[in-house]
Formats: structure tokens, sequence, C-alpha cells
């Protein structure tokens, strides 16, 4: 299979969960630390997402409604300025928008896997 899925699901639970977020990314889990470049470049880069897109992977094995949320999600993530502040990074409006898409996604993808 060309994308990870695996990798994929760990950081789309991890961009769809304030909790996650704040444990993670705020430091507040002595055994594990994160970032919400971690996260984006763990699904993106490491799940193999962008390169499956590229190569109309995603598009031939996978619903046209995953296929859309994930083009979505590629654009609001995108808008976030990943040199903030984590906390407002965390606060930031757009990260409803995205944490609702991940879950989502999270959904469509072990469905459809």
């Amino acid at each position: 299979m060309m994308i990870n899925i695996d990798i994929i699901c760990d950081n789309l639970e991890e961009l769809s969960s304030i909790e996650l977020q704040e444990r993670l990314w705020l430091g507040k889990n002595d055994n594990l630390m994160s970032s919400y470049t971690e996260a984006v470049c763990g699904l993106f880069d490491d799940g193999r997402i962008s390169l499956a897109i590229e190569k109309g992977y995603l598009q031939k094995k996978f619903s046209a409604n995953l296929c859309c949320k994930v083009n979505k999600l590629q654009c609001l993530v995108d808008k976030i300025d990943d040199g903030m502040e984590v906390n407002a990074i965390i606060d930031h409006p757009r990260m409803i928008e995205i944490r609702k898409l991940s879950k989502e996604l999270l959904a469509l993808f072990k469905d459809e896997v």
C-alpha cells in the first residue's frame, strides 16, 4: 500500500483532539512530545498522503468524499502559521474545523481500508 495507514490514523487522532494537543504540544506528558508541525508532517509526509495525491493513488483507492476532505484539510493546515506560540495554534479559530475534519477523516480511513 502506498500510504501508511497507522501513521495517518495516529496523526489524524492528534489533529482531531484538543486534549491530545494540549498534552503533547504543551509538554504535559512526560513520555511523549509532539507539535502541530510534527502532526501535519506526519500525516502528509510520513503517512505519504501528499505522494498518494500526487500519484493519483488516493483518488483511485478511496471515496470522493474522503479525497475532498483530505484536500480541505490540506488547505486549512496550510493557513496556520506554525511559527506561532503553541497556545495560539491550539486556540486558533481554524483549529475547530481542522479538528472536525480530522475526526471525520479518521473514521473514513478506518472504514475504507
